[in-house]
C-alpha cells in the first residue's frame, strides 16, 4: 500500500527551502486500518521528527535534545 503524504515547502526562491508534514498526513496515518499499530506508531514519530527538526531549523535556535526526548516519552507513556 502507497500513502501519499502532504509535503508543504517554506521559504522563498533562492533561499533554503523547508520541508514539513502536514496535519492531513497524520490523519491519513492514523485513520489507515491496513497498518498495524506498532508501524503506525514508529511512522508517526519519525514524521514528528522531522517536523522537529524542521521548526528548529527554521527557527535558528531550539533544543533539539529536549523535543526529541518528548517523543520518547510520549512514546514510552502510550
Amino acid at each position: 500500500m502507497i500513502c501519499i503524504f502532504k509535503i508543504r515547502r517554506l521559504g522563498r526562491p533562492g533561499k533554503m527551502n523547508y520541508i514539513f508534514f502536514s496535519s492531513e498526513s497524520f490523519t491519513k496515518i492514523l485513520s489507515n486500518e491496513d497498518i498495524e499499530p506498532i508501524q503506525k506508531q514508529k511512522i508517526i514519530l519519525s514524521m514528528l521528527r522531522i517536523n522537529i527538526l524542521t521548526s528548529i531549523q527554521k527557527a535558528g535556535s531550539g533544543h533539539l535534545g529536549t523535543s526529541m526526548s518528548v517523543l520518547e516519552i510520549m512514546l514510552t507513556a502510550l
